[in-house]
């Protein structure tokens, strides 16, 4: 039997090696990038069963994000909810095609 650290939580996972296209990490939100692709630092994916609102509780903005297998983008994983920084639309984030992929490869 497997245990689940507390600090961890039984409900997520860390991946490593994201990249995310249109757009970067910086600060803990998306930031503009004329990168195409940026490697995202380990991160943890935990499971929740609220809908997602245009902000987090503490009131920082927050766009759903899709993640995608693979650079194709056919097939979709789940979308996620990414903050974003204050007084940038989230219409631009949708206008740069920013979004995850879980694996580079073809």
């Amino acid at each position: 039997q497997l245990a689940c650290p507390l600090d961890l939580g039984c409900h997520s996972v860390v991946i490593h090696d994201l990249t995310l296209e249109g757009a970067a990490w910086q600060d803990g939100v998306l930031a503009v990038s004329d990168s195409l692709q940026n490697i995202l630092p380990a991160s943890r994916i935990i499971w929740v069963q609220n809908k997602p609102e245009a902000a987090d509780e503490s009131g920082q903005p927050q766009i759903l994000i899709p993640l995608y297998l693979n650079q194709n983008r056919k097939e979709l994983l789940c979308a996620l909810p990414v903050p974003t920084p204050q007084g940038v639309p989230a219409h631009l984030w949708y206008q740069r095609g920013a979004a995850m992929v879980s694996w580079a490869g073809q």
